[in-house]
């Protein structure tokens, strides 16, 4: 149930309460695993999104467009984030 409501959080692009619910889920279940890559891939994509946005910003836009390729590819079927 926890791994659910945080797969519908991370579609509504709320990254922040979606790594929240996972991690509550492995808590829960230590040995959950997609529970824990969703977590991860979270932060993750977080990361590469700051990244990205700062190559942006200083000009480097093919190094910026590879690494929010890389954010998207994290979670190609959550429309808020991939739109």
């Amino acid at each position: 149930f926890l791994y659910l409501r945080g797969m519908i959080k991370l579609n509504e692009g709320d990254f922040h309460k979606a790594k929240s619910l996972f991690e509550k889920a492995v808590s829960k279940d230590p040995n959950f695993l997609e529970a824990d890559t969703a977590k991860a891939n979270c932060d993750k994509a977080t990361t590469e999104k700051e990244q990205a946005t700062d190559m942006f910003k200083r000009g480097s836009y093919q190094d910026a467009l590879a690494k929010f390729t890389d954010c998207l590819s994290l979670f190609p079927d959550s429309k808020s984030y991939n739109s």
